[in-house]
């Protein structure tokens, strides 16, 4: 069975041509931008894909989450040994873990890539790792007779 020139899509009723285009594809703040094939209107709006016409949109997400998942466990990695040696009373990864995000193995979950930060705990290990002087004021914050 030949494949149709042309295919009317499904909600607008605009007709659609066999091509490629760019597809720009995100996951928490990296992008990748890959070409896909599909059938498109000429005006450049939305098209529609078929079967494996999706598969490069697929592949660059799947190492976009990989990406964000690599720099994650490096964050974790560096902060819990830049807090640890900046701490004034040498604090154990696990009392650091306590203090970050309640869970006292979290740090080390996030460093095998057993787990996955919140956007929170991101957020937080991003300000320590380039502030690494406010530990001692989460540290006061986080202490039950100063609340």
């Amino acid at each position: 069975m030949r494949t149709p020139k042309t295919r009317i899509h499904p909600e607008t009723g605009k007709t659609l041509h066999r091509g490629k285009r760019e597809l720009t594809v995100s996951y928490r703040g990296l992008t990748r931008t890959v070409v896909v094939a599909g059938w498109f209107p000429e005006d450049g709006s939305d098209g529609v894909m078929w079967r494996g016409d999706g598969d490069a949109a697929d592949a660059a997400l799947a190492e976009l989450k990989a990406e964000h998942a690599a720099r994650a466990r490096a964050l974790a990695d560096r902060v819990a040994r830049k807090l640890a040696k900046a701490s004034a009373r040498k604090m154990t990864r696990k009392t650091l873990s306590l203090l970050l995000t309640g869970a006292p193995n979290s740090l080390a979950k996030y460093g095998r890539g057993d787990a996955a930060p919140s956007h929170p705990t991101l957020v937080l290990m991003s300000l320590l790792d380039k502030h690494p002087e406010l530990l001692a004021e989460i540290q006061a914050l986080a202490d039950p007779v100063a609340a």
